[in-house]
């Protein structure tokens, strides 16, 4: 399949594992230059490494979502890498583990932190970096 995205530079977060990952290896596999991110070096180097034994332009965007200045840092990498980046997947995230009405309220706001707050902050970076 032709997804018209070779060339095309896509920073992935959350793809050390899961669906993530396989979302960064079919990205990478349409052509397009990839941009794993995650929190664990050594997870993020072993993909890494395999994606680029695959033939994939791949590079590494390290670090937390969770603060803006930790997403600041994810997508300067991301930029640095290939000098843009024209798709964001925006995968980092965690689920309950158990019913929801059984969280105490600080696993509860450390969980919307992650999925929702996390989201916000790479997708307000990359559209500063747009829009100056």
């Amino acid at each position: 399949m032709d997804l018209a995205l070779k060339g095309k530079r896509a920073l992935v977060t959350g793809s050390t594992k899961g669906i993530g990952e396989a979302i960064v290896r079919r990205l990478a596999a349409e052509g397009a230059r990839v941009i794993v991110h995650g929190r664990n070096a050594a997870r993020a180097d072993l993909l890494l490494n395999a994606l680029r034994a695959e033939g994939a332009d791949a590079a590494l965007a390290l670090g937390d979502l969770n603060t803006d200045a930790e997403a600041d840092h994810v997508v300067s990498q991301a930029l640095e890498a290939f000098e843009g980046v024209d798709i964001l997947v925006n995968n980092a995230g965690r689920f309950f583990g158990q019913p929801w009405v059984d969280i105490e309220p600080a696993e509860w706001n450390s969980i919307c932190n992650n999925n929702l707050t996390s989201m916000v902050c790479v997708d307000y970076v990359l559209q500063s970096c747009r829009n100056p």
